[in-house]
């Protein structure tokens, strides 16, 4: 089958665009003037240049990179770069992704088969407690290995929180780490089940403490139930125990407040 001209093809995905609702974005030309009012109306212009300048890398890229990408894949990355060129907290989602983040917002959270510890006299984060029979330790891991990278994010100047909050995820979800600053990114898949029920004690004092590992949809309801229960014992205080809480949902956190 012969290859459509990257002209072509520059064409196609203008007239594309010109289709997308408030969700996309509309190449407006000279050549489409009926399109001018719908225009006005929640449409976001894009300068036909940048049009044909995306389609012209996306060419070189297509017919130089040394390994073949689908045309699947390559739009995929352009848009993840596109979202996460905003800011360190804006990311896209695919499908599964999206999937992924539902559950673990329901309770589905998961980590990696070990932790990571910082050493203060390395000034690095090591492996920790991970077992020889373990699936990372088929892939090459062991305990004291310094790990550079989590997902992108340099692990130096972050603390045990936002580490741990790196480290978990959705069931089934994959993790990418990299060892040192030029090394090659590992995959993972977090199947380690993390236990996010409250766990409540309580104080002599009649102080009710509550561990909440992870602000999830139901943990305001979960909070609110614990507490009634205990209400017999004449609660003087209660305390929300948030350490190594790696978030969760925004929502959630306010509710719970």
């Amino acid at each position: 089958m012969a290859k459509a001209s990257w002209t072509s093809i520059g064409v196609v995905i203008a007239l594309g665009l010109s289709l997308i609702h408030p969700m996309g974005a509309v190449a407006k030309t000279a050549a489409a003037p009926a399109f001018d009012d719908e225009l006005e109306h929640g449409y976001v212009e894009v300068p036909i240049e940048s049009i044909q300048q995306f389609v012209q890398i996306y060419g070189l890229v297509k017919d130089n990179y040394v390994a073949e990408r689908s045309d699947e894949a390559l739009f995929q990355q352009a848009i993840k770069g596109l979202i996460s060129g905003l800011d360190r907290y804006s990311r896209y989602l695919s499908p599964q992704e999206y999937k992924q983040l539902v559950q673990y917002t329901e309770g589905d959270l998961a980590s990696v088969d070990f932790s990571l510890e910082f050493d203060s006299r390395l000034q690095q984060w090591l492996i920790r407690g991970l077992k020889p029979d373990s699936d990372s330790s088929k892939l090459g891991l062991k305990n004291g290995i310094s790990v550079f990278k989590v997902d992108d994010q340099e692990l130096r100047k972050l603390n045990h929180v936002q580490v741990n909050e790196l480290l978990s995820g959705a069931i089934g979800s994959t993790i990418s780490l990299q060892l040192k600053a030029n090394s090659t990114p590992i995959n993972l898949v977090r199947t380690k089940k993390v236990e996010t029920d409250i766990q409540a004690q309580l104080l002599n004092n009649q102080v009710l403490v509550l561990k909440v590992r992870v602000f999830q949809q139901d943990t305001a309801n979960e909070i609110q139930q614990l507490i009634e229960e205990h209400q017999s014992s004449r609660l003087k205080a209660v305390l929300i125990d948030l350490r190594n809480n790696p978030g969760g949902l925004l929502s959630a956190a306010v509710e719970s407040a």
